[in-house]
């Protein structure tokens, strides 16, 4: 399995796993951040509302939002079903992480791997970018990823 997945959405997912004592305890992890393409299609990113520690997503559910200097905001989502374990302090006085290294210093949150035959779904990185958005329809067209700040 890659190392690291990737989402249609422009996230990116890098998984670890921390071995326990028993085989059974054997866990996943997964640093989510978004794509240096996600990134060049947002712009320059000015603030980072990051999700909270604890607290429980599904796939694909919105996690976190991204303000852009322009006011839109871009709506990260959860390329795993997982809890957040850790989101990455330093973007809180240091946005400007995401836009200089997006696929680095610049992740946003750890999150446990609860449903580990979610990460069949995502692309490694040949089909990443191979990836053309264009060809991509989603179910329901009204749903973007990008808004005014003041209906989000």
């Amino acid at each position: 399995m890659d190392k690291v997945k990737y989402t249609q959405t422009h996230e990116w997912i890098e998984i670890e796993t921390i071995q326990g004592i028993m085989p059974s305890e054997r866990k996943r992890i997964g640093t989510v951040g978004i794509t240096e393409r996600g990134q060049l299609e947002c712009g320059q990113i000015a603030y980072v509302e990051l999700p909270d520690e604890g607290n429980e997503y599904e796939q694909e559910e919105p996690v976190c939002a991204l303000e852009l200097v322009n006011g839109d905001v871009h709506i990260v989502h959860s390329p795993v079903t997982g809890e957040i374990l850790e989101n990455n302090k330093a973007l809180k006085d240091d946005p400007d992480l995401i836009n200089q290294t997006p696929e680095g210093d610049g992740w946003l949150f750890k999150i446990s791997i609860d449903i580990p035959r979610e990460l069949s779904l995502l692309m490694d990185a040949n089909a990443y970018e191979l990836f053309d958005e264009d060809d991509y329809e989603e179910d329901d067209e009204d749903d973007e990823d990008v808004y005014e700040f003041d209906e989000y």
